[in-house]
């Protein structure tokens, strides 16, 4: 696992683009880790909707089962937004360091990167939702969605990789 260097940008950008989905980078997502052996006094710490303690992995993955970013959250992390907040994933970008990223949508010029990601991130520039409104959606928004889902569904293959295939994530962590 490594930081994509100019070539890797520019691969990633061709293939989401062939996809579909010019300027992405990758699918951002979260899941939860069982803490099993987690010590008494970490354990309130570490617990958050599932109510055992735990620790949540984000990761952005490509198409191919590549993981370029994966941050475990930090103590008191214990919801995916959270764990949002503390990662370095926009590092790069606020420090001017990361490739250059030029694409262009319906004749709009846009120089930086986006995500994927699902419904429980915040609006923010730098990762597309699918939309929401279900009453009012527009032909054009309903074939949105379904590509938004089916291209996130790289990124639940990979967990689901990782759990079945390798045994991590599946089973609980120990200290």
């Amino acid at each position: 696992m490594r930081l994509p260097t100019t070539e890797d940008t520019r691969r990633l950008l061709d293939q989401n683009e062939a996809r579909g989905f010019p300027g992405m980078l990758g699918s951002l997502d979260c899941t939860h880790w069982e803490w099993r052996l987690c010590p008494t006094e970490e354990a309130g710490r570490h617990v958050g909707h599932v109510k055992k303690p735990n620790l949540v992995l984000q990761a952005v993955v490509s198409y191919d089962r590549w993981f370029w970013h994966c941050y475990f959250g930090e103590t008191g992390a214990d919801n995916d937004l959270n764990v949002f907040a503390q990662s370095r994933l926009f590092d790069r970008n606020n420090d001017a360091l990361a490739p250059p990223c030029n694409f262009s949508i319906n004749g709009h010029e846009y120089e930086h990167e986006y995500y994927l990601v699902d419904d429980i991130y915040n609006e923010m520039p730098g990762v597309v939702h699918s939309y929401k409104r279900r009453e009012i959606m527009l032909l054009v928004h309903k074939k949105f969605n379904e590509y938004h889902h089916a291209k996130r569904k790289g990124v639940e293959r990979v967990f689901g990789g990782l759990k079945s295939k390798w045994g991590i994530i599946r089973n609980p962590c120990r200290y």
